[in-house]
């Protein structure tokens, strides 16, 4: 079975170029809503900036690098010490989100707002990557003690 390449019931991928615009609005500005969704948003993101570094980051500082990197050192020490090792750049993505909505907020430009959601997805993908390293870590760790 062969799909038409112009069949018009199809998905199209479409690049932001070919988005058509807001209907009323000017390219130019940006919908109150889109303004006050952001405005609403970015205590959220400083709360949760707050929350990552004191559960992930502040136990590197908490545990002696001794005990962390030590071979006779218990595991969950180790472990947790790694996680925050792994987790810094979190907090990094979501300041740099908050001061890009931050600068949106100033400006109200959709450049701004493009800028701020560039920002959003460059914390999910982080988050998504570290997502998957950790599962795969957790899956062969299962794997290898099924086999012990």
């Amino acid at each position: 079975m062969t799909v038409e390449a112009d069949d018009p019931s199809l998905p199209t991928k479409a690049s932001p170029e070919d988005a058509a615009p807001l209907v009323g609005v000017s390219m130019d500005s940006v919908p109150p809503s889109f303004i006050m969704l952001m405005h609403q948003t970015r205590p959220w993101v400083l709360l949760s900036i707050l929350l990552m570094v004191v559960a992930f980051d502040a136990p590197l500082f908490f545990y002696s690098f001794k005990d962390i990197f030590t071979p006779h050192a218990s595991e969950t020490p180790r472990q947790q010490g790694l996680l925050g090792l792994a987790l810094i750049p979190a907090p990094l993505f979501l300041w740099r989100y908050e001061r890009a909505i931050r600068r949106f907020l100033r400006s109200r430009t959709q450049g701004a707002l493009e800028e701020a959601l560039l920002s959003q997805k460059s914390f999910w993908k982080f988050l998504g990557i570290v997502t998957i390293v950790i599962l795969t870590i957790l899956s062969l760790s299962l794997v290898r003690g099924a086999f012990r």
